[in-house]
């Protein structure tokens, strides 16, 4: 098998075979209505599901792509690296804030025109943000240098998202991002104040037990639990944290580690949740040179790689892999 760090065709053709083959573990016929969970809700659970899931991950994203990997776990070697793959960080950005509130409008246009992948222009306030928020990042894993000695970054995408129209899916209900390699994990930016609004996070542990012995790994989208308190009752089983965020807050977690969800108010407001997220791979330092993208590309056009590049390479100037 070549590199999938540095084939970019190969990487596609295994996120293929990957994602055909999460389509047939989550096919209807294994699906199992859950007795007890939730009263209100018709909620499914996969059995066996989860180590099948894993099966796969281990499969088309092999150790050499992922350090995180049980016999090879960054987790054990930093703070930085327990945090990230068990729970999650919440630190402050060094974003300025007022600058968060010169882009908003930006992005607003082009998610009202549907690409939340994309800022419709290039401008000083869109470069200065993206060099502050590679600044915001690399400041808290150089607190870390026995993560930075080993580890790089590698971001492979961008998005802007509004939670108030986001919540008409299922991302206000618990759920994995189980198209993600588990090498990797969310940066979520807050640009706004949003009083009521947050992210609940179980860590690795309780999430394991959730999916692994009782089934639950969040699909299909429309029979995910609003609720999981049934689960407290286990041993093992801690409350997940709820992030209650602020305007420059940042947020790092693994979302095909940690079952989450995000919480709206439960009364009418007339704001909403404003989230720029990026997605990062952690992979081992190399000299190989991760090549770019066609150079040609506008990197401006941010566009989601995620189906065809899991660990690919679509990321503003300034952004560098160390």
């Amino acid at each position: 098998m070549k590199n999938l760090l540095t084939d970019f065709p190969a990487r596609a053709r295994y996120h293929t075979k990957f994602t055909r083959g999460l389509g047939d573990l989550v096919r209807p016929s294994r699906i199992q209505m859950a007795k007890g969970l939730s009263p209100d809700e018709r909620v499914a659970i996969l059995p066996n599901s989860y180590d099948e899931w894993h099966d796969l991950i281990d499969k088309y994203y092999p150790s050499d792509v992922n350090p995180w990997s049980e016999d090879n776990s960054i987790a054990n070697e930093s703070s930085l690296g327990y945090f990230l793959y068990n729970r999650f960080l919440l630190a402050k950005s060094n974003v300025d804030t007022s600058l968060m509130s010169k882009i908003l409008p930006m992005l607003e246009q082009a998610l009202a025109e549907e690409h939340p992948f994309v800022f419709t222009e290039r401008s000083e306030h869109t470069d200065l943000f993206w060099e502050q928020a590679q600044s915001s990042v690399m400041s808290i894993f150089e607190q870390s240098p026995e993560f930075t000695q080993k580890y790089t970054l590698f971001p492979w995408r961008f998005y802007y998202y509004d939670l108030g129209i986001a919540s008409k899916t299922q991302s206000n209900r618990w759920h994995y991002d189980l198209e993600i390699p588990d090498n990797t994990f969310f940066v979520m930016i807050y640009l706004n104040d949003a009083p009521g609004f947050g992210t609940g996070i179980y860590d690795y542990h309780s999430s394991k037990i959730i999916s692994q012995i009782h089934g639950y790994i969040s699909t299909p989208p429309n029979y995910r639990a609003s609720s999981l308190d049934y689960y407290h009752q286990y041993e093992g089983v801690c409350a997940p944290h709820t992030v209650d965020a602020n305007k420059g807050d940042i947020l790092f977690f693994c979302p095909s580690r940690c079952l989450h969800r995000g919480f709206i108010p439960t009364q009418h407001v007339n704001y909403s949740r404003k989230v720029i997220h990026i997605t990062f791979s952690v992979l081992p330092r190399s000299e190989v040179l991760y090549p770019s993208l066609d150079p040609s590309l506008d990197p401006y056009s941010l566009s989601d790689m995620s189906r065809v590049m899991p660990v690919g390479r679509s990321f503003p100037p300034y952004w560098s892999d160390s």
